[in-house]
């Protein structure tokens, strides 16, 4: 049901990190389920949990790159010297 594929105008709300977006993602989920549940058996309500969770959300280095807060990071958003660096380029 979610890959990587959040409206804008929800990410512009505060994305996951609002309550909007899981609100209207149980909509979502409800109105499609209401109509393709007779032909669908199975259904993966979310697609890379970690992925868009904490690379995107936390550490961000996916997007939308967001790193505030990010409990694996110190105050000044430098990387912890125990943890892996994250691949790929940095935003700020």
């Amino acid at each position: 049901m979610f890959h990587w594929d959040l409206p804008q105008a929800l990410e512009d709300r505060g994305g996951w990190r609002a309550r909007v977006v899981p609100e209207a993602f149980a909509t979502y989920a409800d109105t499609i389920v209401q109509a393709y549940g007779d032909r669908v058996k199975n259904w993966i309500t979310l697609n890379e949990i970690r992925c868009f969770t904490v690379h995107a959300y936390g550490e961000g280095n996916k997007a939308p790159a967001f790193s505030r807060g990010c409990p694996h990071r110190q105050p000044d958003d430098a990387p912890r010297p125990d943890l892996p660096r994250p691949r790929g380029p940095r935003r700020a």
